[in-house]
């Protein structure tokens, strides 16, 4: 369907609310970089200077999985309710409240319970992404997604590098306030909290309801099963179900990439500080500044798919590619342990293994992402949206309850990962037609 005909079915004032909407979700989902982005950052040097505990890779672990466990059990929950009632505007108004209540929580340092419960409370706020996502998949065109996804990636990618920027601003706070201790873990939480108190305003301000006034995705479905009745094509009319979204067989093939690119996205976002402090005994500095390159190669790599032109197959070999990139960051990581003197090997190795986890980022957020999208109707989007998060959730799960052990055992990590990734490679290509947008 040409954009002609597409803009001649949209109502007059909507199209400027979808802009506006569309600007204040790319600010949201910067912020979440920012919050996201920091908190990998800070963790490990506030559990090591101010939190009092015999295990501190056991709290390490149990902090950060606590706001995936959350997000887990709240994505098909939020996913199920905007799906029924559009509501928007009041979810991201939720998820923000929650990310201001549990960062408060978990500044406070002199409980270990305050920083797991404190991030729980936070990761209620991460189906916020889901429903960006499924709300610009139903005022989007198929077309023009990949663009709109790109900038979300753009956003997001952009907290990744002010993270690093603000982390080094707050590095030297260390001050007391009535027998409170505030250093550069628990003040940038502060610090996050307040700025989500002022993007609350914005919300309330600036985001409308788009589909819930007016579904594009779901008019335009419409619309091409009135074309196939009047070209004398047989069409279903049996509403979508949504079992199929837990036991089709291209799907779950889905749902397991966005569980292995995540997991190495956070593994590589958990191991690389460890990596950097611990192992190779570097400054803080040096990792900001690993970490401030990461964030600027993620922003040029979706600067490139925002305003280039990337067709279908090369979003095709992205994922293929990016399964294969997982195996090779895990040999990275064992040539940096085993290199770990040689500064320049060192820096080298990371740069490469930077590298390439954009690589997997862009498989993730962009290929995977619209290519689900896509396939998935409008009346089940933000439950399918959001059990595909989920999926990468439980990676990200998986990876915090395990990554802080990688340094140890990631010789056992290469070998499993070169047996697993293969088979999902093979997998993806043999269903490459069944996947539909591919």
């Amino acid at each position: 369907m040409s954009d002609e005909s597409t803009f001649k079915i949209v109502p007059g004032d909507w199209l400027a609310k979808r802009k506006v909407t569309t600007k204040l979700f790319l600010v949201q989902i910067f912020l979440l970089g920012v919050e996201y982005s920091l908190f990998f950052l800070t963790l490990w040097t506030y559990i090591k200077t101010l939190v009092t505990t015999s295990n501190p890779k056991f709290l390490h672990s149990m902090t950060s999985s606590s706001y995936f466990i959350s997000a887990i059990l709240f994505s098909p929950l939020m996913g199920k309710l905007v799906d029924r009632t559009r509501e928007v505007k009041k979810s991201v108004l939720f998820g923000n409240t929650a990310i201001i209540i549990g960062n408060i929580m978990y500044s406070n340092y002199h409980s270990q319970f305050y920083l797991i419960f404190g991030k729980f409370i936070s990761g209620l706020a991460t189906p916020t992404e889901a429903v960006v996502y499924s709300e610009l998949a139903r005022v989007y065109t198929e077309e023009e997604l990949t663009n709109q996804y790109s900038r979300v990636g753009i956003a997001y990618g952009a907290g990744f590098l002010i993270g690093p920027a603000i982390n080094i601003i707050f590095s030297n706070v260390d001050i007391t306030i009535y027998g409170f201790k505030l250093m550069d873990g628990n003040s940038v939480a502060l610090f996050m909290s307040f700025i989500f108190t002022i993007l609350q305003i914005a919300v309330i301000c600036f985001v409308h309801d788009l589909s819930k006034e007016y579904d594009l995705k779901e008019e335009l479905e419409n619309q091409n099963l009135l074309e196939e009745e009047e070209e004398g094509e047989e069409f279903s009319t049996t509403k979508y179900s949504t079992l199929k979204l837990f036991i089709d067989v291209d799907i779950i093939i889905m749902y397991s990439c966005a569980f292995f690119l995540t997991f190495m996205m956070v593994t590589f976002d958990v191991c690389v500080p460890i990596l950097i402090i611990d192992v190779i005994k570097g400054p803080v500095w040096y990792l900001n500044v690993i970490m401030l390159f990461d964030g600027i190669l993620g922003v040029i790599f979706m600067c490139c798919i925002w305003f280039g032109s990337i067709s279908k197959l090369t979003l095709y070999y992205l994922v293929i590619f990016s399964l294969a990139f997982v195996v090779v960051i895990f040999i990275l990581f064992e040539l940096i342990i085993q290199c770990k003197s040689g500064a320049l090997v060192v820096t080298t190795l990371l740069l490469i293994a930077v590298i390439l986890n954009n690589f997997i980022l862009i498989a993730e957020d962009i290929s995977l992402a619209v290519a689900f999208a896509s396939i998935i109707p409008s009346e089940v989007q933000t439950l399918g949206e959001g059990l595909y998060f989920l999926w990468g959730q439980t990676g990200s799960l998986v990876a915090l309850l395990t990554s802080v052990y990688v340094p140890e055992y990631v010789s056992y990590y290469t070998i499993g990962f070169a047996v697993a990734m293969p088979i999902l490679m093979v997998l993806v290509h043999y269903r490459r037609n069944q996947l539909g947008y591919f």
